[in-house]
């Protein structure tokens, strides 16, 4: 991919939430890129950070004691630069984001028509008719079921599925150049969870649309996507195409991901083995868990080691000055 095709542009992030007594640092230091079209993964655990790091794209906080450092370029602008009014013209607009609880994203106070028309019209200049006829056209592309009629529900009314859909078909009322899923499928069962998988797949194909999507499911990001970010305690520790990530992991961490994945697979049952719950202050934070690490693992942080293919890892064990 060329440069001129890239969208977004992610440069040292850093999320980091302070008190008088201590800062925790909830992304620390992140880089990455996303191209025209391109499909990008953010895996890892609960904790790691990846839902911070969508939400830090378009500066949307989860405390107000929150803070954000570094550089998100879209299309050229920094949007951590921008005040709230700039910020509001792209939000929706060129940027939209599913979030994660299908049960919490959607007011129960106002019906899906209120909604969707209020946000059609917020970057359009359409009528309240006009608005109304293209929601229900939208409803009706991510396969809702009776959209003429059930427009005018609330979102008490509609399954954890039918929730998804009605984001996605929001996320889908502009001209959006890049779509974030923050976890779209949790909750949802088997069946639902490939439906909105195969809707996101058709729809960011058919409309050549960036996606970053965050999962702790492996098998989803196989699926979906062209790249994949595995993050782990605010550091991004690998990162490959897909194909290349899962047939050739390096760390530590993600082999044992992959490896309890197929097991959870085989099973129907999760296993951890190689991994405990245990934090570090100093060093690669996964050395504490890890059983491949050394002396120099505890101490240092490792920087990014780029491989043949661009393949990327962060561990001291591909360090060819300890060779």
């Amino acid at each position: 991919m060329q440069m001129e095709d890239v969208i977004l542009q992610v440069e040292n992030l850093k999320a980091c939430f302070k008190s008088p007594e201590r800062t925790v640092k909830a992304v620390d230091g992140i880089s990455f890129t996303v191209h025209k079209g391109e499909r990008i993964g953010i895996v890892g655990e609960s904790g790691s950070g990846k839902s911070i790091t969508c939400l830090s794209i378009l500066n949307l906080k989860k405390h107000p004691d929150e803070v954000l450092e570094g550089k998100i370029i879209f299309q050229g602008q920094d949007l951590l630069a921008m005040d709230e009014k700039e910020l509001n013209a792209i939000r929706g607009k060129e940027i939209a984001i599913i979030f994660q609880d299908s049960k919490t994203s959607l007011n129960p106070f106002f019906k899906i028509s209120t909604v969707m028309v209020d946000n059609i019209r917020r970057h359009q200049k359409l009528s309240r008719k006009e608005a109304r006829a293209k929601a229900v056209e939208l409803l009706r592309l991510v396969d809702f079921p009776d959209p003429e009629k059930r427009i005018d529900d609330y979102p008490a009314m509609l399954s954890g599925g039918m929730k998804q859909r009605v984001q996605i078909a929001m996320a889908l009322s502009h001209d959006v150049k890049l779509l974030i899923a923050d976890e779209a499928t949790t909750a949802l069962d088997a069946t639902i969870q490939a439906q909105v998988i195969n809707l996101l797949d058709d729809i960011t194909r058919a409309r050549e649309m960036a996606l970053i999507i965050v999962t702790h499911d492996l098998g989803i990001a196989a699926r979906l996507c062209d790249r994949v970010d595995v993050m782990y305690s605010g550091h991004i520790i690998e990162s490959a195409t897909t194909e290349e990530l899962f047939s050739r992991p390096m760390h530590p961490y993600t082999k044992a991901l992959i490896r309890n994945a197929r097991r959870m697979d085989l099973t129907g049952k999760a296993h951890t083995t190689g991994i405990s719950d245990c934090t570090l202050q100093s060093g690669c934070p996964f050395s504490i868990r890890c059983t491949e690490a050394g002396k120099r693992c505890k101490k240092e942080l490792p920087g990014a080691m780029v491989m043949e293919g661009g393949h990327m890892v962060s561990c001291w064990l591909y360090d060819e000055k300890e060779e």
